[in-house]
């Protein structure tokens, strides 16, 4: 069994050129006629800041608040920005971007190091809020969810390893 993380365009390309068994994404999947696209888990997105940020003590916040923070974000072609640009994109609005990053863990390393404020999967912050290293920032006029899809390809069977990891998969919820 191997396991890639990359991004939404990333996975699904692997997908398609057959290195892959089976993936989880959490961006948008436009329909594909050899993908079987299953949603998977409804994830929440959350605005994250350095403990010491300024705007940790002004909660609770509206969007407005955040918008001209300087913003850490994933790289073009991750789910996690797509699914953002699509919500801000539909109210017209838009992040100050300072810096892309190509994954989750950067972000949050430079997040907690004060470099700007991102929004990440509630999910991936779990220790670094359980130590302290980042906090949540409440915005009240921005909830995003998503949901997460399990991609397969028509008529192309399951490796054992990649059966049995999607079965613990769904037993476990996770």
């Amino acid at each position: 069994l191997m396991l890639d993380i990359l991004n939404t365009h990333q996975i699904i390309e692997r997908l398609i050129n057959a290195p892959l068994d089976l993936a989880y994404v959490e961006g948008p999947v436009v329909d594909m006629p050899n993908l079987i696209v299953t949603p998977w888990r409804v994830d929440t997105l959350v605005v994250i800041a350095a403990p010491d940020h300024p705007l940790v003590d002004k909660q609770p916040l509206g969007l407005n608040d955040i918008l001209a923070e300087p913003f850490i974000m994933r790289e073009v072609g991750s789910g996690t920005r797509e699914n953002i640009e699509l919500a801000l994109g539909s109210r017209r609005l838009h992040l100050n971007i300072a810096m892309e990053l190509g994954g989750t863990s950067a972000i949050k390393e430079a997040v907690a190091a004060g470099l700007g404020i991102s929004i990440v999967s509630e999910a991936t912050i779990k220790l670094e809020r359980k130590v302290g290293a980042l906090v949540v920032l409440e915005v009240s006029d921005f909830i995003l969810t998503r949901t997460m899809s399990q991609i397969m390809v028509s008529q192309r069977p399951l490796s054992r390893a990649a059966a049995i990891f999607q079965s613990m998969l769904q037993e476990t919820g996770e």
